[in-house]
């Protein structure tokens, strides 16, 4: 979303269609619609696994975000979202790259 909300278009396009939250600091640069649907975060373990089961087993754990993005605001505990109480944060997060083969 960097590039997007750096107005750094130079007339490519006219609009942007994506899955994009709505943040103070974005709507001094973008005109939002009305949200037409929400995704909470969630995390996976395997089903074997008993060691996590709640978000508070993740603090002091090694937590994956994309970088920019407000799952990374969220983990930062930055994240601020009008009319919004975030009821918990981790903290202590370390991110990692994570190298993949896909383009």
């Amino acid at each position: 979303w960097t590039l997007i909300t750096a107005g750094g278009w130079a007339g490519r396009w006219d609009l942007s269609i994506g899955s994009m939250t709505i943040t103070p600091e974005r709507m001094e640069k973008l005109y939002f619609s009305q949200p037409y649907y929400t995704t909470p975060a969630a995390f996976f373990v395997h089903q074997d696994n008993t060691t996590y089961t709640q978000p508070a087993d993740l603090s002091g754990k090694k937590v994956g975000g994309c970088s920019g993005c407000t799952y990374e605001a969220y983990i930062d505990g930055t994240l601020s979202i009008p009319g919004e109480t975030i009821d918990f944060v981790v903290t202590d997060a370390e991110f990692a790259g994570y190298d993949t083969d896909v383009p």
